[in-house]
């Protein structure tokens, strides 16, 4: 238990950042589990997303552009693509 709050810590500063770059807000993760999917505003990403967002310093559009795009191609039943895809270069156009 103790390991988990530490590492709960740890997301919930990734989570933190996140928003506050993004001038957003943290709703919340589902199964109160922040490794599993997690509500921002009104879109669902996961810690990886975010992570890769910070991290890779990307510029504020990317990941909304990424995401807007993929829904999209969701609701079409079209293939979609990672966030770590889009953050590499590939494009739905490359599919």
């Amino acid at each position: 238990m103790k390991r988990k709050k530490a590492i709960n810590k740890v997301l919930m500063k990734y989570v933190n950042e996140f928003c506050k770059k993004h001038d957003t807000y943290f709703e919340y993760a589902v199964n109160d589990n922040l490794l599993d999917v997690i509500c921002i505003g009104d879109s669902f990403f996961n810690i990886d997303d975010l992570i890769k967002d910070l991290d890779n310093k990307c510029p504020k559009d990317v990941i909304w552009n990424w995401y807007s795009e993929t829904i999209d191609r969701a609701m079409e039943n079209k293939q979609t693509m990672n966030f770590n895809s889009w953050v590499g270069g590939l494009r739905y156009g490359d599919l």
